[in-house]
């Protein structure tokens, strides 16, 4: 799998967990027996070895969108809408990858996973609203129906709201409304509401490998290693940006972001505003609880 398939430690990880667990739940032993293979740990330990240091991925924020929307001026108004709603959508729910973009042009969308036009709902003060006025949603509201981290397979509701009339370009409810818009056999209950939603005018998949580029270049202009940014940088950026506007709140950015452990810490970078103010503070603590220590 590492070297034929080209899979990281971590994934073989999980497969191995999974056959573990199925072998439990199958009655067949009430113990794993992966845990009595010394050959596969010590395989999985050189894998670890060998992968070396994980590079931190760039997060891709509002400055990075904003540029590739720029770079992407010349294309027809359709495509510019698919590309809009990717990026918003993509950044302000924290997407996986496999959740709205297609894997490849062999491989496709995961049809278990990715967004459909029918996932989606446009709502006004928690109401759903008819067709006729989506025009005045001020709420977006998603229904992912299983993702990497949903142990119980129960899906996940999340909502976003109209963002400031100053960040509009990438407010996501705007960019779903218009989306929608230009695109009514792709929406709710249109013809083609049960089809992956972030096709292009033609069709075709919006894929990950274009979402990489497009990122990648952009990113390239602003002075950011190519292989700095990839798909997941999104994810990353999104993440980064709930922390920070959160006061670094880790179980709200947990939550949104539908981790299972703590492992979103990896994710989420700290801005040099974060700590504004805290030399200050800390030099400025109360000490008299302490002084029984002297």
């Amino acid at each position: 799998m590492a070297f034929i398939l080209q899979r990281t430690h971590g994934t073989i990880k999980n497969k191995l967990g999974h056959l573990g667990e199925a072998h439990i739940e199958s009655a067949a032993s009430m113990l794993n027996p992966m845990h009595s293979f010394p050959r596969v740990r010590k395989a999985m330990s050189s894998l670890k070895r060998v992968r070396g240091t994980i590079k931190r991925k760039f997060p891709a924020g509002p400055p990075l969108l904003r540029h590739v929307r720029y770079r992407a001026r010349g294309w027809s108004a359709r495509n510019r809408l698919v590309l809009r709603g990717g990026l918003a959508v993509g950044f302000g729910f924290l997407l996986r990858c496999s959740e709205y973009l297609s894997r490849s042009k062999t491989l496709g969308f995961d049809l278990g996973k990715v967004l459909r036009g029918k996932d989606f709902q446009l709502r006004r003060d928690g109401r759903r609203l008819p067709r006729e006025r989506w025009c005045d949603a001020n709420e977006l509201v998603v229904f992912l129906r299983e993702s990497k981290a949903d142990q119980f397979n129960e899906g996940c509701v999340l909502t976003h709201h109209l963002a400031a009339d100053s960040e509009a370009d990438l407010c996501v409810v705007r960019a779903l409304r218009d989306l929608f818009a230009v695109f009514p056999e792709r929406a709710p209950g249109g013809a083609e509401e049960d089809m992956p939603l972030f096709r292009w005018e033609d069709g075709s998949d919006f894929s990950r490998c274009q979402m990489r580029k497009l990122l990648a270049d952009a990113g390239e202009e602003f002075g950011i290693p190519a292989d700095a940014t990839g798909t997941h940088s999104l994810r990353i950026g999104g993440a980064t940006a709930v922390y920070a506007a959160t006061g670094g709140n880790k179980d709200k950015t947990q939550r949104l972001g539908r981790w299972a452990s703590d492992a979103f810490q990896g994710y989420a970078w700290e801005d040099r505003l974060f700590t504004r103010g805290l030399a200050t503070s800390m030099l400025q603590a109360p000490w008299d609880p302490h002084r029984a220590a002297y």
